[in-house]
Formats: C-alpha cells, sequence, structure tokens
C-alpha cells in the first residue's frame, strides 16, 4: 500500500486529535483540609429543625455529607498525585515518517494525558470501592447504633454522635489506609502497563510511539497514601460533624 506525504500527515493529525488533552489533576497540597467544607449561604438554607427523628434518611444524609468531605479532603488527593508522579515518569518516543515530521511538545502531552487518563479512572474505582467496604461500611453500621431506631435527638446529642463518627472515621482512616494501599500495589505496575500499552502505535515507516515507565509504583503510591494520611490527622472532627450537621 502506497501512501501520499498528505495522507500520512493526516493520518499523525488524526491521530493526535483523538487523544484526549486533558490534563492529570494536580497536586493536592497537605493544608487543603483547611478549605470550608460547605458554603456557608446554603448551609443557612439547609439548616434541620430540631429535634430530629433518627431515620433512613437522616443515616443517608449524613453518610453522604461524610463521603464528600472524607473524599473531597484526603482520597480524592491519592490517585491525583500518583497519576501525577505516573506521568511525570513517562518516557515517550514518537516518530512520524522517519523524523521527518517533528512531534510537537503539546502532542507529546497529549499522549502522555492519554496513557494515564484509562488507568486513573480504573484505579480510583479500584481505590472507591475499598474505601466504602472498609471504611465507609463500618461507619454507618456504627451510625446505625448510634442513631437508634426512631429516636428523637436534639442538635446538642446529634453533634456529639456526628463528632464521635467523624473520631472514628480518623482512626479507622489510619489503620485501614495503608492496607488498601497495600492490596491496590500488587496490580498497579501490570495495571499501569496495560493503559500505556493502549496508546502505543507501530505502524513502519510511517508512525511510531513507544512509551517507557519510569516510576517505582509502589514507592510512589506508599508515599501518595501518607500524604493523605497526614492531612486525615489534622482534620478537626468537631468542626466537621458541625459542617455535616449544618448540610442537613
Amino acid at each position: 500500500m502506497q501512501f501520499s506525504f498528505a495522507s500520512v500527515l493526516l493520518m499523525a493529525i488524526a491521530f493526535f486529535s483523538c487523544v484526549s488533552a486533558s490534563p492529570v489533576a494536580s497536586r493536592y497540597a497537605l493544608d487543603h483540609f483547611e478549605t470550608p467544607l460547605l458554603n456557608a449561604h446554603t448551609l443557612q438554607e439547609r439548616s434541620a429543625r430540631y429535634p430530629v427523628k433518627s431515620s433512613e434518611a437522616l443515616i443517608a444524609k449524613i453518610m453522604t455529607t461524610l463521603k464528600a468531605n472524607l473524599h473531597a479532603n484526603v482520597f480524592a488527593s491519592i490517585s491525583a498525585n500518583f497519576c501525577e508522579k505516573a506521568a511525570a515518569s513517562l518516557k515517550i518516543r514518537a516518530n512520524i515518517l522517519g523524523g521527518l515530521i517533528k512531534v510537537e511538545d503539546i502532542h507529546v502531552k497529549a499522549i502522555e494525558s492519554a496513557a494515564v487518563k484509562n488507568f486513573q479512572a480504573s484505579f480510583e474505582a479500584k481505590l472507591n470501592a475499598k474505601i466504602q467496604a472498609s471504611i465507609y461500611d463500618k461507619l454507618e453500621v456504627n451510625l446505625r447504633k448510634s442513631c437508634g431506631v426512631g429516636r428523637l435527638l436534639d442538635e446538642i446529642k446529634l453533634l456529639d454522635i456526628v463528632a464521635d463518627l467523624e473520631t472514628k472515621a480518623k482512626a479507622l482512616i489510619n489503620v485501614e489506609l495503608p492496607k488498601i494501599g497495600v492490596d491496590l500495589g500488587v496490580k498497579v505496575k501490570e495495571e499501569l502497563e496495560i493503559a500505556v500499552k493502549g496508546v502505543e502505535v507501530n505502524i513502519p515507516l510511517i508512525l511510531q510511539i513507544a512509551i517507557d515507565i519510569g516510576i517505582n509504583e509502589r514507592a510512589a503510591l506508599e508515599t501518595c497514601i501518607d500524604t493523605a494520611l497526614k492531612v486525615c490527622a489534622k482534620l478537626d472532627a468537631k468542626a466537621s460533624a458541625k459542617a455535616i450537621l449544618e448540610a442537613l
């Protein structure tokens, strides 16, 4: 099969146009916990009337807000930081027509982003599933016991219950998150390699894209877990509990 120069160029442009250029999420700073948990104006409009009756709806609202706050302040940074490290470690060799056409930096970045994007989605799904089973499910059981069935709770009592839940959440995260990191680290290299292979291309004499991975996956993941744990340790259980009640 013969290719004209114009058709090869169009093929290369089409390839790069199909590659997602969305940047990998930037690193979360250790002081991210200082970000306001919820908008104050919104909280004022949504304040509950006390006493409140313990119910499935109340449990669900508390757990939903708890999960959202912990995800934003602790867990989201893990995949974001790890994938940022992975992207920075990639060494991409792109060649069009044996070097006749220069591969611009913007195209290299697009390849890099595409290589990490699918991996990040898969990694986050596995991370969230393990957090749900190891942390959130246990916290919900505890919350149900504390609230009881059909019990009337004034604001002070509910605040005590939720503050205790937040304290238990911090302790549970400290124990379970390192275990989750170990479990995820078992196959993280293999999964990253599969994601990278998905964007490699080899059309002899026309287009070659090869990628080397230079990251120590397990060590990098452990560092990201440690960073998340440090953020978690700085969270104020009482303040977090007040934010949850204001969101009801």
